[in-house]
């Protein structure tokens, strides 16, 4: 199994438990502190290796490397990885990471309702398309 492999099992795996401890509505997310704090660490979760899988393909097309995490997004899309018209979801999610990690007391609750409800299908596809663009030669530069 390679690394980039690797990564992406476990970011499936994130998805899962994403998706089987999903609330059923906001108000039961809002009452249980431990349910918000178990989804944003794997939020957080998720999302790392997202960008670890991003830097790894952007390192193997060696494609500029990226000084921020959002960078690593621009770069996938600008590349044809990603599509153009997800990159604002995609930079609020990066968002979300970046809250999550810094200003963890300060995290939204809608915000990780969001994204469990709304966005794991999004952290999928970026999953995809870069295994996608991992398995096929460089075709744009």
């Amino acid at each position: 199994m390679t690394a980039m492999e690797g990564k992406l099992n476990l970011l499936v795996a994130e998805l899962d438990l994403l998706e089987a401890n999903r609330p059923q509505n906001f108000a039961q997310l809002a009452e249980q502190p431990m349910l918000q704090r178990g989804l944003i660490k794997t939020i957080e979760n998720a999302i790392e290796y997202c960008l670890d899988l991003g830097r790894m393909l952007i390192r193997l097309n060696g494609w500029e490397t990226p000084e921020r995490y959002r960078d690593i997004v621009t770069t996938l899309t600008a590349h044809g990885v990603l599509p153009a018209d997800k990159l604002n979801t995609f930079y609020s999610i990066v968002g979300f990471r970046n809250l999550a990690v810094h200003n963890y007391e300060k995290m939204d609750v809608e915000a990780v309702y969001s994204i469990v409800t709304k966005h794991v299908e999004d952290l999928r596809l970026f999953g995809r398309a870069v295994a996608a663009a991992a398995s096929k030669p460089e075709q744009s530069s």
